[in-house]
């Protein structure tokens, strides 16, 4: 069985509508394979309860934070929840607070524990290592030697943003040269991925794409990624590759494809795309929802008032309001462009695009296609007649760090 590391830019991921125990998480599945199983960076999947912490959730070592974000060198994290100004610590290894960790980079700190993983592991089991880096997220932090790199840029956010990234880049080069130096890389599979697109009010930038973050635009949802092995073919290495592929595929093609264990008996909506990966071939991903949001109401019926995006092949459908304040083009501010600007009608709530010719998102086809529109309606009606309604619980300030020694914790 061969080594894998996941490492995740920002990471954010979350299942809503089922009980936190009822399905098998990644490292649950690996550790069952025999893998030695690890987590460094940010957990954000929850942790109301001790049984959602990540120690309970398949991992043997957990070292970061618990919520979205925080405070790169204090790792403090302040929430505002109905009215209240919340503020506590939130770095962690394992289950006990790591104040060792104030006043020291994130990414340094990421990086260290990952190098002292390494030379602990022990060789007789594989190992997975999961490594959510709180960078790019805000707040956005960096020591000064990184932005100097970049001060040909002029806007502050986004100078600040390119040298997180520079210093995330470094990072993930010291891990693998970390891993090549302890003989383990050899036999070892490194995925780098985003989960979303950047935010443009917090330095991002998704240029010529459409919209970004918390959208449907092609800005938000169009991730990249890359797969660095000595064990992909030598043809392989070095290619771009356009299949389609969801973030739900990284499970049966972790487990079952990389790692050789059964995933008989689970019902996903993955696949596994390891010989995609390895030999180019055709995905058998033909289709996936980008996100069918009933919130606030939670309707019975779907309609076009209810913000969703599908793409089936290369059409790609998007109703309601797919947010980022109408799908704007943004060029970073140095590029000195200033892009046309949609002239979408008021209450517009369909827009059809073939995403694979227009992967920016310039040339609406709803009206030409209206038979394509449909097919792609009754498909949306069909995905949430048999969903499951997202729980949205009201807010607590029972989650105040100050009732809990100034800690960001479990509380119920």
């Amino acid at each position: 069985m061969f080594n894998i590391v996941h490492c995740v830019c920002s990471s954010i991921c979350k299942v809503h509508g089922v009980k936190y125990n009822d399905i098998p998480t990644l490292p649950e599945k690996l550790r069952e394979a025999g893998y030695a199983t690890h987590i460094v960076g940010k957990w954000h999947l929850g942790y109301y309860k001790e049984e959602c912490h990540p120690l309970n959730r398949g991992f043997d070592s957990f070292y970061g934070i618990l919520t979205g974000k925080g405070d790169h060198y204090t790792h403090n994290n302040t929430a505002y929840i109905d009215g209240h100004i919340l503020n506590g610590y939130d770095f962690w290894k394992n289950h006990d607070p790591d104040f060792s960790a104030d006043g020291h980079y994130s990414t340094f700190l990421y990086q260290d524990r990952i190098n002292q993983l390494i030379d602990d592991h022990d060789r007789s089991k594989p190992l997975f290592m999961y490594v959510p880096f709180q960078a790019v997220h805000s707040p956005l932090q960096v020591p000064d030697s990184y932005c100097l790199i970049y001060h040909n840029i002029t806007e502050l956010k986004r100078q600040r943003f390119a040298g997180m990234t520079t210093c995330m880049d470094e990072a993930v080069g010291n891990i693998v040269n970390k891993l090549k130096g302890s003989g383990l890389w050899r036999n070892t599979v490194l995925i780098f991925s985003t989960d979303n697109g950047g935010s443009v009010l917090r330095g991002g930038n998704n240029w010529p794409l459409r919209g970004w973050k918390n959208s449907m635009w092609e800005g938000a949802v169009r991730a990249v990624g890359f797969v660095l092995s000595d064990l992909l073919p030598t043809n392989v290495r070095g290619t771009t590759s356009k299949q389609l592929m969801d973030i739900s595929d990284w499970f049966p093609t972790l487990v079952q494809g990389v790692a050789g264990h059964s995933i008989e008996g689970l019902d996903l909506d993955g696949y596994d795309m390891w010989d995609v990966l390895r030999s180019q071939v055709e995905s058998p991903r033909l289709e996936l929802v980008h996100n069918i949001d009933p919130w606030p109401n939670n309707p019975a019926k779907f309609s076009t008032e209810i913000s969703a995006a599908i793409r089936v092949r290369d059409w790609k459908l998007i109703t309601g309001d797919p947010g980022s304040e109408g799908g704007k083009w943004i060029a970073p501010s140095d590029y000195n462009i200033t892009p046309d600007q949609p002239l979408d009608p008021e209450g517009k709530k369909i827009w059809l695009f073939n995403i694979t010719a227009d992967p920016c998102e310039k040339v609406d086809l709803s009206n030409h296609h209206p038979e394509i529109v449909e097919s792609l309606l009754d498909k949306l009606k069909g995905y949430y007649q048999n969903s499951i309604s997202p729980f949205h619980p009201p807010e607590t300030i029972q989650a105040d760090p100050q009732l809990r020694g100034g800690l960001w914790r479990a509380w119920a």
